[in-house]
């Protein structure tokens, strides 16, 4: 049996590890817009984060997603460049994981811009070649602390229209200790346990 530092130390190990945090994954797949195919959109906030569109036209896509619904870049037959901002709601750092975006009937080009107040942290630029199945975009700085995000699409070669769906983020927990310290910190209450307990059968 057990004496009782060790048990203590041993309780503490296996408290440390079930405080783990999950990964707090969130993705805005536009499952709550509320208009109609083709309607305006202009913003909407989904589990804990708020989209904020910052230029051009975007509206929503009812007949077309990955799956349905999706937002996408028009007017149909002319879109131009458009963008839209991510942040959580009530603000706090978050990391970016993956997005889709498709290009319809012609080519786009994408710039994803990460950032920590007013600083950008990342940048990733590409195409998108023409086609009606989604890409997903998969972040280059996926452990980046971040506050914002911009996603920026432009109808380089003239597509009728460019889609947008599913943006993968991940809140970052501030308010539990990393794993690591925890895990640590247990090793460490066991060490002195165990010294205590060499000290007690000497």
């Amino acid at each position: 049996m057990l004496r009782r530092p060790v048990a203590v130390a041993v309780r503490c190990l296996a408290a440390a590890v079930a405080l783990l945090p999950a990964a707090a994954r969130a993705q805005v797949h536009f499952d709550n817009l509320s208009g109609g195919n083709g309607a305006a959109y202009a913003g909407h906030s989904e589990n804990g984060f708020d989209v904020a569109t910052t230029g051009g036209a975007w509206f929503e896509a009812h007949v077309f997603g990955n799956p349905v619904p999706s937002i996408f870049g028009g007017p149909i037959g002319s879109p131009s460049l458009s963008s839209l901002f991510v942040t959580r709601s009530g603000g706090g750092a978050f990391t970016f994981g993956s997005v889709d975006l498709v290009s319809q009937n012609g080519r786009s080009s994408y710039q994803i811009i990460g950032y920590s107040g007013i600083n950008s942290v990342f940048t990733m630029n590409g195409f998108l070649g023409s086609s009606t199945t989604f890409e997903t975009i998969f972040s280059t700085n996926p452990a980046t602390l971040i506050d914002g995000l911009s996603i920026a699409i432009d109808p380089i070669g003239q597509p009728t229209s460019f889609n947008l769906d599913n943006i993968e983020v991940i809140a970052a927990t501030s308010s539990v200790p990393e794993p690591a310290t925890l895990l640590l910190t247990a090793a460490g209450m066991l060490g002195v346990a165990g010294a205590a307990r060499r000290r007690r059968t000497t």
